[in-house]
């Protein structure tokens, strides 16, 4: 006896045999077919970027393990003019080649001792030989600079006692494709504040990625590896400072490395309070028509910042820092990231001290504008944007790679992907 199908099973089938339905299961598969390809071109995408970076790590690498025997041998002695342009290769290989202008009148950052000894050495040694030779230079001057960039005028540095951490400036600098201003830096910086005794370290932070420069995002990076967050686990390259904790007075400066002070008055020195020190920008030469990034009106060789300018110079100390959840990560290009970090002071009802305008004039060294404009500043500094993003994106949000740490004579060098 054949069975009767139940009432419920021809639902079924007449539900299956709807042309309807079956469209609509068609497209569900569709769409995951669509999702699932998308998944696998991210991750292939993701597996080229990795294996290429590893391989720019790896052969950047092979320089530093050269023995300096080695390259000893390939330092030729050579005499030459001092009016010669040298192409000073940079030590790491995504840096491009840039120009060393020497010239016997530009004793006042003390560039004309690097006149001999460049043409016949290899181009992978010359950078650190040419800080040697600035070492040399210093400790002909009677200026002890020990390793790492330290400077104390007691000639004794101990990080680990809370008082004299409290009283040291670690001077931070954010810094790519900027050579000749970073050796000028180095040998106006190391006579400036000794003359001040000006108890202080100098920490160079070197962007390694190729995204447009982030120097809001490096900032944060070298402060995280100079131990700023309590309770994070240590990395591979994190400072040990589990003596410095409670040292809430530990002032850190932001320091561009374009940027040097003109007057010997310039308030280098901690302060409770963040400090301001730029607010004049002076160009070296008077004809100069930009200042930096900046168009200087016709005539004038000085440009006189906005009175919230905040950026440039800044001395900030631990706690403030930790208050504020240092700066914003996501202003890539330039501009845009002192005024967010100004809100955020403001939001805090942290007051800012400002330099008196006598000291705080600053030469502007010249460069190539390797950064580009950011056009989204004005959007993301718009309304109450910096405010309700403040605690979701700052330091202890920052996500970079530490890819190297150097300790170097005349600082200390980390190279890190942002």
């Amino acid at each position: 006896m054949r069975e009767c199908l139940s009432v419920p099973t021809i639902t079924i089938l007449v539900n299956a045999l709807d042309p309807n339905a079956l469209f609509t299961s068609r497209r569900k598969i569709r769409n995951s077919v669509r999702v699932l390809s998308y998944m696998f071109l991210v991750i292939l995408m993701l597996i080229i970027y990795n294996a290429s970076s590893d391989r720019l790590s790896a052969s950047s690498n092979t320089e530093f393990t050269e023995s300096a025997a080695t390259q000893s041998e390939r330092i030729q002695t050579h005499s030459t003019s001092p009016f010669t342009k040298l192409v000073w290769h940079t030590f790491y290989q995504f840096v491009d080649p840039q120009t060393l202008d020497i010239h016997p009148n530009a004793t006042w950052f003390a560039l004309s001792l690097f006149a001999t000894d460049h043409e016949a050495m290899d181009p992978s040694i010359r950078n650190e030989h040419l800080e040697d030779q600035l070492l040399e230079q210093l400790r002909r001057e009677n200026i002890t600079i020990d390793m790492g960039g330290y400077y104390n005028p007691d000639n004794v540095m101990d990080m680990k006692n809370c008082n004299q951490v409290n009283r040291t400036l670690t001077i931070v600098v954010p810094y790519r494709k900027r050579a000749q201003n970073l050796l000028s830096f180095l040998s106006y910086m190391h006579r400036f504040l000794p003359l001040k005794a000006v108890r202080y370290r100098l920490v160079v932070l070197e962007q390694t990625s190729l995204k447009a420069f982030n120097r809001a995002k490096l900032f944060n990076a070298g402060l995280r590896e100079l131990g700023l967050l309590i309770d994070e686990g240590k990395r591979p390259f994190t400072e040990d400072v589990t003596t410095r904790l409670n040292c809430t007075n530990y002032c850190f400066v932001l320091h561009d490395v374009d940027k040097l002070p003109v007057s010997m008055q310039t308030p280098y020195e901690c302060h409770w309070n963040p400090l301001q020190l730029v607010r004049i920008g002076v160009a070296r030469n008077k004809s100069a028509v930009m200042l930096g990034n900046i168009q200087l009106e016709k005539g004038k060789s000085e440009h006189w910042f906005y009175e919230n300018f905040f950026g440039g110079v800044t001395v900030v100390n631990k706690r403030v820092l930790q208050r504020v959840n240092g700066m914003s990560n996501v202003f890539f290009g330039w501009g845009g990231e002192d005024d967010d970090f100004r809100a955020r002071m403001t939001r805090r009802h942290i007051p800012v001290d400002l330099a008196p305008w006598n000291f705080s004039r600053f030469y502007f060294l010249d460069h190539a504008g390797d950064s580009p404009f950011n056009r989204r500043a004005r959007t993301l500094l718009g309304g109450n944007r910096v405010w309700i993003r403040m605690n979701r994106d700052g330091m202890r949000q920052t996500r970079y790679t530490v890819r190297q740490r150097i300790v170097r004579p005349l600082y200390t060098l980390y190279q890190i992907s942002v």
